[in-house]
């Protein structure tokens, strides 16, 4: 009896497992897929999270009450232990690595991510950019594999180097509509909101059906952020993070870019 309640369990938990990946630019983990490295890359999660606050009524112990605080098990960019390939998207390896997209100093871009129609559960992202090339040099050696200590100090980096919602006039920063006062969330305008979770979740953002995700139809969201106006890098990385709202999960994926100098600048690469 015991068994088969645990397995029971194990098929509930899966089928409400939340599913996204990093869409534009092209990430580590999409070229993984479109390569046929992985048939699903979205199936690299870090989980579960503990509740980032005891004692509070649902959701706010998930990680979008407190946006930034859960600690990630995968790295700022994704990677898995569960079989053979032990797949890393920390470290450029196999058809990832290289730079997909350059842009210049100062520019306002578009950004994408795809979530599954299957498995959306709403809270909050966020993009981010770390300048301090002596912490991303590490995760674009494909002669260096990056350690728990370098993976650390880049998800601190990229934290501290959010792409702010409210750096882009026009953009939507509301506060969650399910987020409480006293919860991390009512203060962090500087992300991306999906939801509330009882209607649309992060689809209702999006643009249904355009976009392929979870081995079936996803959302795309697509949103604007503004790169700094005083750094620029041969290669680099933008990080997305995704911290759930109705389960205890975090996504995390990295794309390869490269930043020019302004013509405004007197920036050098």
């Amino acid at each position: 009896m015991v068994s088969t309640h645990a397995a029971l369990l194990a098929v509930s938990l899966s089928s409400v497992a939340g599913h996204g990946v990093f869409w534009t630019p092209l990430s580590r983990a999409q070229i993984a897929q479109n390569s046929g490295w992985m048939p699903d890359t979205t199936t690299i999660i870090a989980e579960p999270m503990p509740e980032v606050a005891k004692g509070r009524p649902y959701p706010g112990g998930r990680p979008f009450a407190e946006p930034g605080k859960s600690i990630s098990d995968v790295g700022p960019c994704g990677r898995e232990n569960y079989d053979s390939k032990k797949t890393n998207y920390n470290h450029p390896e196999h058809s990832w690595g290289t730079v997909q997209a350059t842009y210049v100093a100062g520019q306002v871009v578009d950004v994408e991510w795809c979530v599954s129609d299957l498995a959306d559960h709403g809270g909050l992202y966020s993009y981010r950019l770390c300048t301090d090339e002596a912490i991303t040099a590490k995760f674009t050696d494909s002669s260096y594999t990056p350690n728990a200590d370098d993976e650390a100090a880049l998800e601190s980096c990229f934290q501290r180097g959010i792409l702010k919602c409210t750096d882009v006039p026009g953009n939507n920063c509301q506060v969650h509509p399910d987020c409480q006062e006293g919860w991390g969330c009512m203060a962090a305008t500087d992300w991306f909101a999906c939801g509330p979770k009882d209607s649309g979740r992060c689809a209702a953002k999006g643009e249904q059906g355009s976009c392929n995700c979870h081995d079936g139809p996803g959302t795309l969201l697509r949103n604007k952020v503004k790169l700094p106006d005083n750094f620029s890098s041969k290669h680099t990385l933008i990080g997305f993070r995704w911290d759930c709202e109705d389960t205890a999960q975090l996504w995390l994926h990295c794309a390869d870019i490269a930043i020019v100098a302004s013509s405004n600048s007197s920036l050098v690469i």
